[in-house]
């Protein structure tokens, strides 16, 4: 009965990805399921089409950025508040955590009306920043997990056999922290990558994100080409976590033979 149910739930998750990936593969100009054939010619128009480039070397390039803007300051107040002694630590980490509860459209809108009063003009800057607000919880949450995860007898030793703070924290504290760092990137760069709400209010034309494009374009065609981006997106996302996973040991739990 569990086997069965868990097939089931499984089912239920990926159906809305099968079908997407089978109207990729739609001969016609009409986005339907099951396609009435099977064709490459969408993705050929989508690697052809300069607007998805360059809205998805943006975003790539965003989400990079705010990936390692969110993991150094993550790893900064993570271990500030893991090794702290500060009385406020559950308030500070609440205040961390806040863009969470927050509506993304609040926090949209907060954010360009402060650009405004401060007549700073949006751009890829402020597009980063903007992503890094947003990804931060999500760090410093993992990060904070990590940190408390490792015994500071570790570290105590180490300092106690003449290593600097610094010296510890880079060759003990990180290394065991590597998984707790990986999956904090992975969150961050997804979280980045595929942000609508934040980028609606802060691109511009130079800056615009593979969401906001997608966006626009479905607003006014509803043919297979979203469907073969799609497409695109899950089978690289599937490699990439692949991928880290292998190199970084989170498939078999972190421990490496």
């Amino acid at each position: 009965m569990k086997k069965t149910l868990s097939v089931l739930y499984i089912l239920f998750m990926c159906s809305p990805l099968l079908i997407v990936i089978g109207a990729a593969f739609e001969p016609q100009e009409i986005l339907r399921f099951p396609p009435h054939g099977i064709s490459l010619t969408w993705f050929e128009r989508v690697l052809q089409t300069p607007a998805f480039l360059d809205a998805a070397a943006n975003s790539l390039v965003v989400g990079l950025l705010a990936m390692v803007l969110s993991v150094l300051l993550g790893l900064l107040a993570a271990y500030a508040l893991a090794r702290g002694s500060s009385r406020y630590r559950e308030t500070i980490l609440g205040l961390l955590l806040s863009p969470l509860v927050i509506p993304e459209l609040v926090i949209g809108l907060a954010l360009l009306q402060m650009l405004i009063l401060m007549d700073i003009a949006t751009d890829l800057t402020t597009l980063v920043l903007a992503h890094t607000v947003i990804c931060l919880p999500y760090t410093v949450r993992l990060l904070f997990n990590g940190v408390n995860a490792i015994s500071e007898s570790l570290e105590n030793a180490s300092l106690l056999l003449g290593a600097s703070r610094g010296g510890t924290i880079v060759r003990v504290t990180l290394p065991l922290m590597k998984n707790s760092i990986v999956a904090a990137a992975l969150f961050a760069f997804l979280t980045s990558f595929d942000n609508t709400v934040i980028s609606l209010f802060l691109v511009d034309a130079s800056t615009m994100t593979l969401p906001i494009t997608i966006y626009n374009y479905v607003e006014f065609n509803l043919d297979p080409a979203i469907a073969a981006l799609s497409t695109i997106l899950i089978l690289l996302s599937c490699v990439v976590v692949s991928v880290v996973s292998r190199v970084s040991g989170l498939d078999n739990g972190g421990l490496k033979k």
